[in-house]
């Protein structure tokens, strides 16, 4: 590329440091000659001594400070840092170095990239980086052979200020020229270098050498913004106040000692932890399959051996292809039989790359229900009545590159037009509620959420994938770490799901199963209410808009390990999963996917002759769909036929209708019934006719009187006949004798008649 010499402008700025003196202090600011103001660039985080100087344009130089602005104050609730395409790891350089005679250390000047360390660094491109370090040696080293003593710089009047003698330096013409044409092109070339992202990948593993990771208790919002400002890596799903964890580099942890912040250290050296890993993988020999951790390969081959070995339960499905063209598949596993009215569950792992727990996870349910079909009764009479959908791997480039380059790695692996950052947070890209809070629009975040809903090749197949079988009823999205059971909604913090009471109550019941394996609590609730906001997640688009019950699943652990779990976390961790598993599969199956809420509107009883109104809630649940017209009322009086009429929705989702009328003391009975497009039907209460709702016919002015009754205790018994036979041939005026059952002022046959008639009413 070649670049045009930019034109004079008075508006030109000379960036210097604050000292003239050498020093390797990381944390030594530029500021602008003249005004004092510092930028926000440390000379640790761009690779340079102090004694540097970079001359700039003053747009492109308030363009790298919004950049960096950016990456220093996050906004709290919303952008995460994007840890994992920049890394951390600003080391100071080594006082030593290579020398021409210039009096200055290309060691020092050069950008670290330049020498080819990448501890804990970006995905940036080595070349762009090592370009800008030569550009600014070369600049370096001609002004030093024009202007000696020259330490300080304001360009446009050809004036220098704050040399070491003190006087003024008329600059060369030539030297105008020059630097005219290297400003832009080195503001250019650090820009590219300085944070703003990854354009090619790295050439060899990214290294995190002596960061750690801390727990910190953060009060305020101010809290949060120092830790975003100290780490480029929350290992928190969800941003907020309380308690989350932070990957810290070594250079900064006296800056959080010194803040006063309670914290305590989780993993004292990241690499140690990466290193005893790649160590143990690049060493394995032929071990059982959930010993260790899998590559993408193995992973794929496995459930080809699954699909091979067990050909009459277990199937490949291809979902889609990710951005760099690697598959994204499924295996599917039912009973054998006729699975046409089969109700389906989707888990899905590894959308998020550094999560390998989630796919040995994923692999060891597929791998426990083929296997135990046909051996244990509880699988076998759970596939028999459910198709199981296990998608292992939904972000296979991501993952490959966590095995390459950077273990810590958790985005897709788009090349984001426009930007020098890599990839797109999948778990924030899905199209319900998307670009809300809990996502980032800055393509260096680590929770970017892409320019679109669905824009990611991956989560657009899943989404499709998901369309094209309306049986799914629910599904599960597996990931690490924190030990979490969590139910919509994740975009709000107070808006309640509809089935709010049944979603938290099976999260509730899968982490006791949890508990009962291993006893590792684990936590449930709903996600935004419980923890943080996160918009666009998948299990919110599942549940908002298609209806399926959605959990994310957050595996081991709480912090130890995180998300470098040891692999001999894999099958414990697996067996308790299971068992969650198993539970959701069963209540899934036999629950009924219509789901009522009421009566409303008779009350506790009836008056005699009136027709009652009466409502109910209806709507379909596990990824149905209720058939209006199928909503029912029946209702009989005092045991007679049950007749049927159709109820009418009066508003989304409620459903009324009319109760018949009787007489008073007579008893009204009723229940509901309604069925899904797909032929599911259900009846509330669920076990109707057995049991049903009822609803007395009373007097509101007194007790109801039922022939025969003449002590008017509502029921028609010996006392009554007593009654009767006591006063049996005495006479008086109508109504005065209690045995005067027919009003006729004389207790006689008749009376005695109507008693024995009505026997045993009203009992």
């Amino acid at each position: 590329m070649r670049f045009e010499p930019p034109r004079q402008h008075p508006d030109r700025v000379v960036v210097a440091p604050e000292v003239s003196q050498p020093t390797r202090d990381p944390d030594q600011r530029f500021r602008v000659v003249g005004t004092g103001r510092p930028l926000p660039l440390r000379l640790g985080q761009i690779g340079l001594q102090p004694r540097a100087h970079i001359v700039g344009d003053r747009r492109a130089e308030q363009r790298l400070t919004e950049q960096r602005d950016a990456l220093r104050l996050r906004r709290v609730g919303g952008e995460d840092t994007g840890a994992q395409q920049r890394g951390e790891g600003h080391r100071r350089q080594r006082a030593g170095g290579r020398s021409d005679g210039s009096g200055v250390s290309h060691d020092r000047i050069v950008p670290r990239y330049a020498r080819g360390h990448k501890r804990g660094r970006p995905d940036r491109s080595p070349l762009a980086c090592r370009a800008a370090g030569h550009l600014i040696c070369a600049w370096m080293q001609i002004w030093r052979e024009s202007a000696q003593k020259t330490v300080a710089l304001r360009t446009g009047r050809g004036t220098v200020k704050h040399s070491r003698t003190g006087s003024d330096h008329e600059e060369p013409p030539v030297m105008n020229r020059l630097r005219s044409v290297l400003h832009l092109t080195i503001v250019l070339a650090l820009a590219h270098c300085l944070g703003l992202g990854a354009a090619l990948a790295e050439d060899g593993p990214v290294r995190f050498d002596g960061h750690s990771v801390v727990r910190v208790h953060l009060q305020t919002e101010d809290d949060l913004r120092f830790m975003l400002g100290v780490s480029d890596d929350p290992w928190a799903e969800r941003l907020g106040v309380g308690v989350l964890d932070f990957r810290v580099a070594p250079d900064r942890m006296d800056d959080l000692r010194a803040s006063g912040l309670e914290f305590e250290v989780l993993i004292e050296d990241v690499q140690t932890l990466i290193d005893d890993e790649r160590e143990r993988l690049n060493t394995r020999h032929l071990r059982a399959w959930f010993d260790d951790y899998r590559t993408n390969a193995e992973v794929s081959d496995y459930v080809d051996t699954l699909v091979n070995d067990f050909p009459h339960i277990a199937t490949r499905h291809h979902v889609g292809t990710s951005i760099q063209g690697r598959e994204i598949y499924a295996i599917r596993i039912t009973g054998s039989g006729d699975d046409s009215g089969r109700r389906a569950l989707l888990y899905t792992g590894g959308q998020h790359a550094r999560e390998w727990v989630s796919i040995s996870t994923s692999m060891y349910i597929a791998d426990r229900f083929v296997r135990d079909y046909g051996a244990d009764s509880r699988t076998t009479d759970l596939l028999d009545a459910t198709i199981v959908y296990i998608i292992p791997v939904v972000n296979p480039d991501g993952y490959e590159f966590t095995w390459t380059t950077q273990r810590l790695w958790r985005k897709n692996r788009r090349n984001n037009p426009g930007s020098s950052f890599f990839g797109v947070d999948l778990n924030r890209n899905w199209g319900y509620e998307w670009g809300g809070q809990g996502s980032s629009g800055a393509t260096w975040s680590d929770i970017y959420r892409g320019a679109a809903p669905f824009s990611e090749p991956e989560t657009a197949a899943v989404r499709d994938f998901t369309l094209a079988r309306d049986n799914i009823a629910a599904h599960v999205d597996i990931h690490s770490y924190s030990q979490l059971v969590l139910s919509p909604w994740g975009y709000t913090q107070t808006d309640v799901a509809p089935d709010a009471c049944h979603l938290d109550g099976l999260a509730q019941e899968m982490a006791d199963e949890i508990f009962s394996v291993h006893q590792k609590p684990y936590f449930a609730g709903p996600a935004g209410a419980s923890l943080y906001v996160a918009s666009g997640i998948g299990p919110d688009w599942f549940y908002g808009e298609r209806n399926i019950y959605a959990w994310t699943f957050e595996l081991r652990d709480t912090g130890q390990f995180g998300f470098i779990l040891p692999a001999t976390e894999i099958l414990p961790t697996g067996e308790e999963t299971l068992a969650a598993v198993l539970h959701l599969g069963e209540s899934v199956a036999y629950a009924d996917r219509v789901r009522f809420e009421g009566p409303d509107g008779p009350g506790e009883s009836v008056a005699p002759s009136v027709n009652a109104p009466v409502s109910f809630d209806a709507r379909a649940i596990l990824g149905a769909t209720l058939d209006d017209s199928t909503v029912t009322l029946h209702a009989r009086v005092d045991g007679g036929a049950y007749v049927g009429a159709t109820m009418l929705e009066t508003s989304p989702g409620v459903f009324a209708g009319t109760l018949p009328a009787g007489a008073c003391g007579q008893v009204i009975e009723y229940f509901v019934t309604a069925a899904t497009t797909m032929g599911d039907t259900a009846s509330f209460p669920a076990d109707a006719p057995v049991n049903v709702f009822t609803l007395p016919v009373l007097d509101p002015d007194g007790p109801c009187l039922i022939p025969g009754d003449a002590n008017g205790d509502g029921v028609v018994d010996f006392a009554d006949l007593n009654i009767v036979l006591n006063q049996f041939g005495l006479t008086g005026a109508p109504g005065e004798l209690q045995g005067d059952l027919n009003g006729d002022g004389a207790v006689g046959f008749a009376d005695l008649n109507i008693v024995l008639s009505n026997f045993g009413a009203g009992g």
